[in-house]
């Protein structure tokens, strides 16, 4: 059995990742629960470390223009494959994103800061500190 940190370095691994998170919201409580925080049609939206495209796939459809980023090349191939062609795709840590101040009216982040206290064990807090602080800069006034 690989080690989680294999599942980011391999696309084959990165594969049946995708496979199993994309299950993970069956019941549809996700969409439905950012909806109820944002008018989506009107949205540019960013996934910050989207992996392979979970959370982006159900925010497509209905936003205006998506943003995805990863630091993982494996699972940003993903993330192509199942991404509409027009969704920007980003490789970036989530602690120095290249992207312009107030980009975004929406940022949403799945299981990347729960990964930064496996990633580094000793310096998590501030590395979560930095992406919120990522976060909280590519968002527009009034973002969510």
């Amino acid at each position: 059995m690989p080690d989680y940190r294999d599942i980011y370095q391999d696309e084959s691994h990165a594969q049946r990742y995708h496979q199993l998170v994309s299950r993970e919201d069956y019941q549809g409580n996700l969409l439905s629960e950012i909806r109820r925080h944002c008018d989506l049609a009107h949205v540019d939206a960013l996934d910050m470390g989207c992996g392979t495209g979970r959370v982006a796939a159900l925010l497509s459809p209905h936003v205006r223009h998506l943003t995805v980023s990863d630091r993982a090349p494996a699972m940003l191939t993903v993330a192509r494959q199942i991404l509409p062609a027009t969704t920007t795709v980003v490789t970036a840590d989530n602690r120095d994103l290249p992207l312009p101040d107030a980009c975004v009216d929406l940022v949403t982040a799945g299981w990347s800061f729960g990964h930064a206290t496996e990633w580094i064990p000793g310096a998590w807090q501030a590395d979560v500190r930095a992406a919120i602080g990522e976060m909280l800069r590519v968002l527009r006034p009034g973002g969510v």
